[in-house]
């Protein structure tokens, strides 16, 4: 066979394309056009052609005396999210979004393991969500995430010149049943704050409650993050994008007693038992005891996050100020966030109506 599968990319043919022999070069175009038979009306394919054999004057190639396609698809599988992940890596996206990107791709690329990503078409991609929404009973949520991390891939590797067509591009939204999250009731609030034993979590409750942070942003807190007189801090956020974000006077109180327990020089606003910066796994764990300890179910960080956003949104601050507070740079995303209380609403049409 042929040492390149079809359809690898531009971009690929320096590193797989090897030899001088004539008959490979033409088996090589032949097989290309044939797997792009389907995909390119007789022009693109004229044009493909033409293309190809201008190409391959530039380079040698050899017909593989053995049959080990699994070595050139996982060499070109990871050829093309190697270089995905340094194109988005150049964007500023943390290492744990990239993580994200990397199992999405990896996952497809498992379930077709005969197949480069490059070669898969769009019903092998709607195959594969057929799949893990009804053989796996994967949601609607996190398929259409894998749908939106695919669609981002394959954007990529066809501005580069990798591949020639977006599989994905005619792939609409994944329909979801979306369920309403709900906040911290004023009750909830309540009873959380009276069961806390020490100041670290009393500081870290307020700070959430009251600035919409993430969890990761949070834990990436340093002393210098903030300033205690005016109630302000700065946060790289998504994107590699620092914002501007408040507190209350509430947080300032707490946080100003928890760190006058503190004899460490650490640089990290807030730190373990072993000192060290607390990470996001001892704040959740944290969090978690307290409402298994007071009887308040479902007590984890991005529930406070959702509490702030709802509660400005009940306050009256408009949606689009509330899109700053959270650092998002689509309103639509806020408002998911964002939860509308049916008794206001009913309030509020009795005064408007009356």
């Amino acid at each position: 066979m042929v040492e390149v599968m079809s359809n690898l990319g531009v971009g690929l043919t320096d590193e797989f394309y090897r030899s001088n022999d004539n008959n490979a070069k033409l088996e090589l175009v032949r097989r290309i056009l044939q797997d792009m038979d389907t995909l390119c009306d007789a022009r693109q394919l004229k044009n493909l052609s033409n293309m190809l054999e201008e190409t391959l004057k530039r380079y040698s190639i050899a017909v593989s005396e053995h049959k080990d396609e699994h070595v050139v698809v996982d060499k070109v599988n990871d050829y093309l999210i190697n270089r995905f992940k340094e194109g988005k890596k150049s964007q500023g996206l943390s290492s744990k979004t990239l993580r994200f990107y990397e199992n999405t791709l990896d996952m497809l690329a498992l379930f077709y393991p005969d197949k480069a990503l490059s070669q898969l078409t769009t019903d092998n991609v709607r195959d594969w969500f057929h799949y893990l929404i009804n053989e796996k009973g994967t949601t609607e949520v996190t398929v259409d995430n894998y749908r939106r991390n695919l669609n981002s891939f394959y954007n990529f590797c066809t501005i580069e010149g990798l591949i020639l067509k977006n599989p994905v591009k005619k792939i609409k939204t994944i329909k979801r049943q979306y369920q309403v999250k709900q906040p911290f009731s004023e009750l909830e609030l309540v009873i959380l704050r009276d069961n806390i034993k020490d100041t670290r979590t009393r500081a870290i409750f307020e700070l959430l409650i009251s600035s919409g942070l993430r969890l990761g942003e949070l834990e990436s807190l340093n002393r210098t993050s903030i300033d205690l007189k005016e109630c302000t801090g700065y946060v790289m956020g998504k994107g590699a994008k620092e914002r501007k974000f408040y507190f209350s006077i509430s947080a300032k109180y707490y946080i100003e007693k928890y760190l006058e327990t503190r004899t460490d020089n650490d640089i990290a606003l807030f730190v373990g038992k072993g000192r060290g910066r607390l990470k996001h796994s001892g704040i959740g764990r944290n969090l978690r005891e307290l409402g298994q300890s007071c009887g308040v179910k479902d007590v984890h960080p991005h529930r406070f996050r959702r509490t702030f956003a709802t509660g400005l949104l009940r306050k009256g601050v408009p949606l689009e100020q509330i899109r700053v507070f959270l650092g998002h740079s689509q309103i639509a995303t806020t408002k998911l966030y964002v939860v509308e209380d049916e008794d206001e609403i009913k309030f509020n049409h009795k005064r408007w109506m009356n």
